[in-house]
């Protein structure tokens, strides 16, 4: 924008007709996009504490309920699906079903998680969005900031839950930052496409944690993927998160799995990424209007 435009001052041609400055948005992304992203970064960091800070106030527990709830859902997935419907009989490798479900639902609950909030952060921040500019994916980027929080001290739960039952991690572990940043990158595809199309449409909200429990019980996040039969598994490469969560119990517990059905994921998520980044740029400019 010119000094004249931002000061309000109007210009004219040499025919003496008045100048008009028309700002537009642009349609894609840029690495002048990335620059200004960065320079926001300070922004980015307050939202991010902001929500920490907003999600555990003024609660007895505190910053225990990051793994309560998965513990508590191990528990009862233990219980009915393990003792009762006895999956713990069908683990390849005998690893106790306990600490099988656990590092199943540390990646699937920081993905489920991160989509549910992303999804819903361009509308919570709506007093924010119009008052003042910045780029707005940095709100659905940093509403993510609390679901990494959780996985790390999930982390640390899961360390210890391994210690007990006398199982070391493999040397696969050494393939786990991968495997995050795609979980990552599938959660933020799924998280700002999500954000960008429940302005325009709001059922997307009501919708959204329906698809995410049906999601659920599509991934191996509770079962071994070799329950399903062979001819029919390559259905299930259609779905990224079965590479994701298969590699991840790969890599802290040693499970075989199918790298074609984790190179089928990368590749998803990629694109998938590169896709939501330009629908968002492409909605990005209706955002304050709509909201």
């Amino acid at each position: 924008m010119s000094e004249d435009a931002a000061l309000g001052r109007s210009r004219t041609a040499p025919n003496g007709r008045p100048l008009r400055t028309v700002i537009q948005p642009k349609r894609r992304w840029s690495w002048n996009d990335v620059q200004e992203i960065w320079r926001y970064r300070s922004l980015f960091y307050f939202l991010v504490v902001r929500d920490i800070k907003v999600r555990y106030k003024q609660t007895a527990l505190g910053a225990a309920w990051a793994i309560l709830p998965t513990l508590a859902t191990m528990v009862v997935l233990t219980f009915v699906f393990g003792h009762m419907l006895k999956l713990e009989d069908k683990i390849p490798s005998n690893v106790p079903y306990p600490v099988f479900v656990f590092v199943g639902l540390l990646p699937w609950n920081l993905f489920a998680t991160s989509l549910t909030i992303a999804g819903n952060s361009l509308i919570g921040s709506s007093n924010l969005i119009s008052k003042i500019y910045f780029p707005r994916i940095i709100i659905p980027l940093a509403s993510m900031g609390g679901s990494l929080l959780d996985f790390t001290v999930g982390l640390v739960v899961l360390a210890v839950l391994m210690a007990c039952y006398g199982i070391a991690p493999t040397f696969g572990i050494v393939l786990l930052p991968v495997m995050l940043v795609l979980l990552v990158m599938a959660a933020m595809t799924v998280g700002i496409g999500i954000a960008a199309t429940t302005i325009r449409y709001r059922d997307v909200k009501q919708v959204t944690p329906f698809v995410v429990r049906i999601g659920f019980y599509l991934t191996p996040v509770i079962y071994p993927i070799t329950i399903v039969p062979a001819e029919y598994r390559w259905v299930t490469f259609l779905n990224p998160l079965v590479g994701l969560i298969d590699g991840f119990k790969y890599c802290l517990l040693g499970e075989s799995f199918d790298w074609r059905s984790l190179g089928v994921a990368g590749a998803m998520v990629v694109v998938g990424f590169v896709v939501s980044l330009w629908y968002f740029r492409r909605t990005e400019a209706s955002i304050a209007d709509l909201i």
